[in-house]
């Protein structure tokens, strides 16, 4: 039996801004566009965070990005699935206007123009790493590469790519917190299910508690991926 923490499970998004002013003459003439990096975690209800309020968990380093920039109070995700969110959010259009894409494990019609297409012909470099839009089969409609842009399989080797001066959007679509989760997850990662807030749909039993404590486990693993984001664009002096 799967267990749900909320009717619905939503995607959650993380976006950081960075944008750039040049300091040289000869860069104050040129035209300074953001970068963008959106760090999404998957099946991750959005109460299920520090930074929300929860009592358990550990997010550092995403409760540092609310608390530096902007959380969002009454925002709302498209769909309850996966692949047909993502297609919305890439699309800016409702589910039910996208055909074969508002459906997991369809395809993504190739007449929908996404927004990473946009940004790759305006002379962005564009990519992904992990699960991007899916599941379903992009290559059906004759795309040549992922809604979300050409993959990779880290920021390093996306960004060696980039050429001096050229704007970039990356997109780390991570596959945390999803069934089936690693079990015993909770114990490894110290989560504390006794004060746990068992939803009140759910029995609060001690097999529950260990399932959401996996669950738990996944988000905080997720937590670790952005502060190794973090570290990386500061490392790399993009950070501001």
């Amino acid at each position: 039996m799967k267990l749900h923490y909320r009717n619905i499970l939503l995607p959650l998004f993380f976006v950081a801004l960075i944008s750039f002013s040049g300091c040289r003459e000869e860069e104050k003439k040129e035209e300074h566009r953001p970068n963008f990096i959106i760090l999404m975690s998957d099946n991750h209800s959005w109460e299920h965070l520090g930074s929300y309020g929860d009592p358990v968990l550990k997010t550092p380093a995403i409760d540092k990005l609310a608390a530096d920039g902007l959380r969002f109070n009454h925002a709302y995700c498209s769909a309850p699935s996966c692949a047909p969110a993502r297609a919305s959010m890439l699309t800016g259009q409702d589910i039910w206007r996208l055909e074969e894409a508002a459906n997991l494990w369809g395809d993504f019609p190739a007449k929908f123009k996404v927004f990473t297409q946009l940004l790759e012909e305006s002379g962005y470099l564009v990519g992904h790493e992990g699960k991007g839009w899916g599941p379903g089969d992009w290559e059906a409609s004759g795309r040549t590469e992922n809604p979300a842009g050409n993959k990779f399989y880290s920021f390093e080797e996306f960004y060696n790519e980039k050429e001096r001066g050229q704007p970039f959007f990356y997109w780390f679509s991570s596959r945390d917190p999803h069934r089936p989760f690693k079990t015993g997850g909770w114990e490894k990662g110290n989560i504390d299910i006794d004060k746990m807030e068992v939803p009140p749909y759910l029995p609060d039993t001690e097999d529950v508690r260990k399932d959401m404590g996996d669950y738990y486990a996944e988000i905080e693993s997720f937590d670790r991926d952005v502060a190794s984001y973090l570290q990386l664009l500061k490392e790399m002096g993009q950070l501001d």
